[in-house]
């Protein structure tokens, strides 16, 4: 069991139609303002829990999905980074390649656990969604998902 306290960093406001979101304060930014425009457009904060040493079939498990909106204008790219894991001393560490970005169709992508993962052990991936409208850029959405690996394996 663990407690999550979701904060949301500076001038981004909790989404009010979902609980684990933040949005950014205002999607204004001034002419030349390239870290305002970098930033992305909502944060989301994704908490799961798996079992240690749980079966993976071939092809992976499918434990978490992103979409974007399906405008015959816009063109989404997915990209998963493994932020960091952290594991007792003896526990063999979650790597990027313990995971697979899958990408469904032309507005939403699927991350898979490709390898089962020893206990005890968090897991830390950001899942980013970069938004192009008419060939320009428009914005980008950050899905954080933490993994907490039981020490148990039932």
């Amino acid at each position: 069991m663990k407690c999550i306290d979701m904060t949301c960093p500076s001038s981004y406001i909790r989404d009010l139609e979902s609980n684990n979101r933040c949005t950014r304060e205002s999607v204004v930014c001034r002419q030349g303002d390239h870290d305002c425009v970098n930033r992305p457009l909502a944060i989301s904060y994704n908490h799961l829990a798996f079992q240690s040493k749980m079966y993976i079939r071939a092809g992976g498990l499918d434990f978490f999905t992103m979409r974007g909106a399906l405008w015959s204008t816009t063109t989404l790219r997915f990209e998963l980074d493994l932020v960091n894991a952290r594991v007792p001393q003896g526990i063999e560490a979650a790597t990027q390649s313990s995971f697979r970005l899958k990408r469904v169709g032309v507005n939403q992508a699927i991350v898979a656990l490709m390898e089962p993962l020893k206990g005890p052990q968090e897991v830390e991936l950001d899942l980013q969604m970069t938004i192009h409208s008419s060939g320009q850029y428009a914005g980008k959405a950050i899905a954080k998902i933490y993994i907490y690996v039981s020490p148990h394996e039932f």
